[in-house]
């Protein structure tokens, strides 16, 4: 894990909420589809929240799009949410949505 950027994480019975904070670069990227691969596959929706990232490398959404075929079998189950949803959604495989989710324990 690079020291600039975080996955936090949270899970209830259906759903698991990953909130990036930091910068997103190429070694993100893999952290992150690390992190999908693991937990993907044990609930409904994985949401992943983009808003707590301060830059989104062009490099780093490369890599992180090349590599959406290997979550193919979950990315349906795989909504972006926020700033930077579009930067980081698969399409055809997942949607952004741009509207902001409330993550449970976030103060609003």
């Amino acid at each position: 894990m690079t020291g600039n950027f975080n996955i936090f994480s949270h899970q209830n019975s259906s759903h698991l909420h990953l909130v990036l904070k930091g910068y997103f670069d190429d070694i993100s990227a893999h952290e992150l589809l690390l992190t999908l691969k693991k937990n993907g596959r044990q609930v409904d929706h994985t949401f992943v929240h983009t808003n707590g990232l301060r830059k989104v490398s062009t490099f780093g959404e490369t890599v992180f799009r090349s590599h959406a075929s290997e979550l193919k079998e979950i990315a349906p189950k795989i909504i972006f949410t926020e700033d930077y949803s579009s930067n980081l959604s698969f399409e055809p495989y997942a949607a952004p949505i741009s509207a902001t989710c409330k993550v449970p324990g976030e103060k609003a």
